[in-house]
């Protein structure tokens, strides 16, 4: 091996080594790390700092919180519903009957708040409270002054008794014993979730959403989904597992049929552009013929317009879409290629693919804990004393959540989105170190010599050196998507009180694009940066640019495999989502266990299991799709880097260069020439010179 020179590594969020033209490095993830160390310290001091304090904010929530004050609900005496309160010490509150927290105003105009009526003066819009009750409003009056509301009465014993009666002078003499406060309420109302919501809003929306799907199934309905997914449950957990058994079936076979799934999706995506275009041209036609030949009349019908210049271009489109094709079809060669050796490099490192089993709980437990304590965090509130509107000496109390608890809760939503996403770069990092110590493994035999547990390699070697990494790259993101956050947050205040403006909305849309489009793109530069962690042993800054660097100068070749891996990706999920499904209708329909009538586990409607199958099996695949993403994206880094760097021993490089000079010219894009001296030791290189004047090595 070729003699190194000394270089100063500084551990931090923004390490780096000065690179040298002398420098020979390492091969990537070799199993001496002598060279490795840690990297963005700094960075991971700071994640275990905010989160130590993320648990102390819980550990505050926990002690003071009550999680009942927001479940249950907050009675206009400052007293939670259902439970012996000790909000106020005043003797005001009794042990209150588990009951629904009513929330109305008269004739039901809104969902929220009780009107408190009072007799001398049937103001019913004075004031809105909220009551606890045993059970919601039955029915309302059919007439009277106050039609449609409902009179009730609540003591101080917690005991809710509703006025009988057809008019409201009725409810009011049914009620002349009761000695507590009277109260108007909407009716009839439906316990859901332990509040009073009005029957008519409830039943509105789900007849209407019950009539859609009936509409869109036949005679599909509530009863028989549940009915259906009760007794299929069995067969829709092993199908499960079945589309995890499918998703590697994919995996095995996309290697040799790349190449055939690459040209199927051009050509019929390209046919798809030609044909909906002649479709178009010919409607349009089909109208002006309707015209009778009066001359130029139909251009002015909409339609006409709409099928015509809608044909035009979709075949201008086409027509882009060829050029694209032939200029580009070297890159897509050699994306081919890449996807082809994803494929190798997960069948051969096949641990990777069971991450998403042990980080997907991981991240739902972590969204669970956050849930819990944002309950509790806004059970913190005060209970306030006001003054009733519109009657005299008349006071109740409020639960009110002060603006330090509110701006606390933006803290903890970056707090929800930095541990989510540092489990993913976690994963990330994982995946990108076993896929890359894959691509740079002799083969003996037609067998890669990897490193037994690969995997658990991998994962012993992110721990060690590169979580603070994991913490840097993953910090970006979360504050990426905190600013998004805090913009809809004042988007939603500024739009309720200019409701109409177009402007507002125009740049609003604007915004939330841009949000987007910068989160995609971190989250892509980023997986990036972690596979070059993993080439370069450096740390997170020092690689984004690395990463950023190959990718500007590639840029073609990238965006050539980042259509292509998109088209793969798709293919992938409604391949597994498509098969586990068509199984799924096949066993409900033709085993006689589900499909005897008489059985004890009739399945009546397939449609309904087999849609959840649909669902389930489309995010097995996506999880699994996720981590076929980043080893495509470690094949195309760690192609650029070997071409970089002048490594020649590397198999996987040769077999992809061999693709590229039958799809390319000769040379690379970064201008990168090297030659083999024959060593079977990897750093016994000699510089040459590049194209671009740049030393590599040869």
């Amino acid at each position: 091996m070729s003699g190194r020179k000394e270089s100063r590594s500084v551990c931090g969020c923004c390490s780096y080594k000065e690179p040298e033209a002398e420098k020979d490095p390492a091969p990537p993830l070799s199993p001496k790390e002598g060279d490795r160390r840690c990297t963005d310290i700094l960075c991971l001091l700071l994640f275990i700092i905010f989160f130590a304090g993320m648990i102390g904010l819980a550990g505050l929530a926990l002690q003071n919180g009550d999680y009942k004050r927001v479940l249950n609900g907050v009675d206009y005496r400052g007293c939670i519903c259902g439970t012996p309160s000790k909000l106020m010490n005043d003797g005001s509150c009794t042990e209150v009957e588990k009951g629904s927290a009513g929330s109305f105003v008269p004739g039901g105009s809104s969902m929220f708040g009780v009107p408190l009526a009072v007799p001398s003066s049937p103001d019913l819009s004075a004031s809105t409270v909220v009551v606890c009750a045993p059970a919601c409003p039955a029915a309302p009056v059919s007439s009277g002054p106050f039609e449609g509301v409902q009179l009730a009465c609540y003591d101080n014993s917690s005991q809710t008794v509703f006025g009988t009666g057809a008019t409201y002078s009725e409810q009011l003499d049914s009620l002349d014993s009761c000695p507590g406060t009277i109260f108007a309420t909407t009716a009839p109302a439906r316990s859901i979730a332990g509040y009073c919501l009005p029957k008519s809003a409830v039943n509105s929306n789900m007849t209407g959403l019950q009539m859609a799907v009936d509409k869109a199934v036949g005679a599909g309905t509530w009863a028989s989904a549940v009915a259906s997914l009760s007794q299929a449950w069995p067969a829709m957990l092993g199908l499960g597992f079945g589309a995890l058994l499918i998703s590697f079936v994919y995996l095995y076979f996309v290697q040799f049929c790349a190449g055939i799934l690459t040209a199927v999706a051009i050509i019929g995506f390209g046919a798809s552009l030609i044909a909906g275009g002649a479709f178009f041209i010919l409607k349009a036609n089909a109208i002006a013929d309707s015209y009778d030949n009066v001359a130029d009349s139909y251009s002015q019908d909409t339609n006409w317009q709409m099928s015509f210049y809608g044909g035009i271009a979709l075949e201008v489109v086409a027509a882009l879409y060829i050029c694209i094709i032939v200029f580009m079809w070297r890159r897509i060669f050699l994306a081919v290629g890449l996807i082809q050796h994803a494929g190798k490099a997960l069948r051969d490192v096949w641990g990777v693919v069971f991450l998403p089993v042990f980080f997907v709980p991981l991240t739902l437990a972590i969204a669970a804990l956050w849930c819990a304590t944002t309950v509790l965090l806004f059970s913190l509130g005060e209970i306030k004393s006001v003054d009733v509107p519109g009657v005299p000496s008349g006071t109740l109390r409020t639960f009110v959540v002060d603006d330090t608890i509110r701006y606390t809760l933006f803290v903890h939503l970056f707090g929800l989105f930095w541990a989510t996403q540092f489990v993913q770069a976690f994963s990330e990092l994982v995946i990108a170190f076993a896929t890359t110590h894959w691509f740079f493994s002799p083969t003996v035999d037609g067998k890669r010599q990897i490193i037994p547990n690969t995997t658990l390699f991998a994962c012993r070697t992110v721990l060690r050196y590169h979580v603070g990494t994991a913490a840097f790259g993953s910090a970006i993101i979360a504050i990426i998507r905190t600013l998004r956050a805090i913009f809809v947050y004042i988007y939603d205040k500024i739009r309720r009180g200019n409701k109409d403006s177009t402007f507002l909305r125009a740049v609003g849309c604007l915004c939330w694009c841009c949000f987007w489009c910068l989160d995609c793109c971190m989250r892509y530069v980023n997986r990036n940066a972690y596979v070059m962690v993993a080439l370069s042993k450096q740390s997170f800054c020092p690689s984004t640019v690395m990463a950023f660097s190959y990718i500007a100068r590639n840029f073609l070749r990238v965006g050539a495999l980042t259509g292509m891996s998109t088209v793969f990706l798709f293919i992938g999920k409604l391949f597994v989502a498509g098969i586990t499904t068509a199984i799924g209708f096949a066993v409900f329909t033709m085993v006689p266990m589900y499909a005897d009538e008489t059985s004890a586990d009739y399945v009546a409607s397939p449609f309904w299991p087999c849609l959840v199958i649909f669902g389930v099996s489309y995010t097995i695949g996506s999880l699994f799709m996720s981590v076929y993403a980043i080893a495509i994206d470690a094949m195309l880094m760690c192609y650029l880097y070997n071409e970089d760097w002048g490594f020649v021993d590397s198999e996987s490089s040769a077999a992809i260069a061999d693709l590229n000079s039958k799809a390319s010219k000769e040379g690379s894009s970064s201008g990168a020439e090297y030659r083999d001296r024959g060593s079977d030791e990897v750093g016994e290189r000699v510089p040459v010179a590049a194209s671009d004047g740049r030393p590599t090595y040869s």
